[in-house]
């Protein structure tokens, strides 16, 4: 395994920089576990794979999201990454190639990604267990390569390039300057000890698997069955209206982007039954007063409120925006609410007719019963 990074340009790999788990998701939460107390932070990107904004949770850290954004190519922005770090910022997530953008960062922005991490002293995680899946000739890089300065974890398995998910073989390769992670890598070995080992039957296929003949080569190429997958899902997705995917670079994941515009004339009648996005796309401001047409393009029309609402950009919100509005409404309705069983009932109404707006769809949600019933509800419930 080490002369497997060896092989990608990273000499200095070393085997007792090695560290075999049951699959990357335990070794995500056991790294997480090793790192964060109360209060610390990490910065992950938005949409991601969700195991680490809920292992950072699981494990008392805070995830901090920063946007990669679809006009961009799903890349991040690495001046808005730097203006979330704070003194509690303990480390920064790359996933690349990225689950679920397909994205794949290029070399500039890796460089500056590192740069952030090395200027405020961040510990790099770096996801990249598509390492070996993408498509026209894109170059991947691997973050360790361009941080010998900086302490990095790589994560890696057998589940994607290799296709054995089930194996539940996967690693971590830890490089920079080790000495200044002394005290973590002790807390890390101690975590891996009392796990006891990894199994054992998935480590008899990683010789085979890493020293052997790559198929993935030929599953990547055109006429490949990933590649040919790949091309087309983006062209039968990108022909239904309203529906907008970015040609994935690698991984094994298409992002959509869903708007589905009503025409001016619909939005002007009260009665239509035309639905546009469900409210959880919407953004929370600027919204436009019953019964008046937008004098500009681009507004939309709440079934059920029959407010005026602008897009958030043309394009999905992803999860992590979509739990920080919750989680504003949910800190509002408290705050507004007199008692704190009223407030409750006014969450679980509020998430109940977003579920029902985005079921229904352009029917008019039957909301009436649902209210009578949260109203008839014992301030304890």
């Amino acid at each position: 395994m080490a002369q497997y990074y060896q092989a990608r340009g990273i000499e200095n790999a070393d085997p007792d920089d090695i560290y075999l788990g049951n699959g990357v998701s335990e070794l995500i939460t056991m790294v997480l576990q090793a790192l964060l107390g109360p209060g610390d932070e990490v910065l992950i990107p938005a949409p991601d794979y969700p195991l680490w904004t809920g292992a950072t949770k699981l494990c008392g850290g805070t995830p901090v999201h920063y946007i990669c954004d679809e006009e961009n190519r799903w890349w991040p922005d690495p001046e808005e990454i730097e203006a979330k770090v704070t003194e509690n910022t303990k480390a920064l997530v790359l996933i690349n190639p990225n689950n679920p953008t397909g994205a794949v960062y290029p070399r500039h922005i890796l460089e500056k990604l590192v740069d952030i991490a090395r200027r405020h002293h961040l510990m790099l995680l770096a996801d990249e267990i598509y390492e070996n899946i993408t498509f026209d000739d894109v170059e991947m890089v691997n973050a360790a390569s361009l941080s010998d300065d900086v302490v990095t974890i790589t994560f890696s398995g057998l589940s994607k390039t290799w296709r054995v998910a089930g194996f539940r073989s996967g690693w971590i390769y830890v490089s920079g300057p080790k000495q200044r992670a002394a005290s973590y890598l002790e807390g890390l070995e101690l975590l891996m000890n009392m796990r006891m080992c990894a199994n054992v039957p998935a480590q008899h296929a990683l010789q085979a698997a890493l020293g052997g003949y790559q198929s993935i080569g030929e599953l990547i190429a055109p006429g490949g069955r990933l590649y040919e997958q790949r091309t087309t899902a983006h062209r039968l997705l990108n022909e239904i209206p309203g529906v907008d995917a970015h040609r994935a670079d690698g991984a094994l994941y298409l992002f959509l982007a869903w708007m589905q515009r009503c025409t001016p004339s619909k939005m002007m009648r009260p009665s239509s039954s035309s639905c546009c996005v469900p409210r959880r796309f919407w953004s929370r401001t600027g919204a436009r007063s019953t019964g008046r047409t937008p004098s500009t393009s681009g507004w939309w029309r709440c079934p059920v409120s029959r407010t005026w609402r602008r897009p958030l950009r043309g394009s999905l919100t992803s999860s992590a925006t979509i739990a920080r509005e919750r989680s504003r409404a949910s800190e509002a309705a408290c705050a507004q609410a007199p008692g704190r069983g009223q407030a409750a009932s006014a969450v679980l109404l509020q998430l109940l007719t977003d579920l029902l707006e985005a079921l229904l769809g352009a029917g008019e949600p039957p909301l009436a019963p649902v209210r009578q019933g949260f109203a008839a509800l014992p301030q304890r419930q």
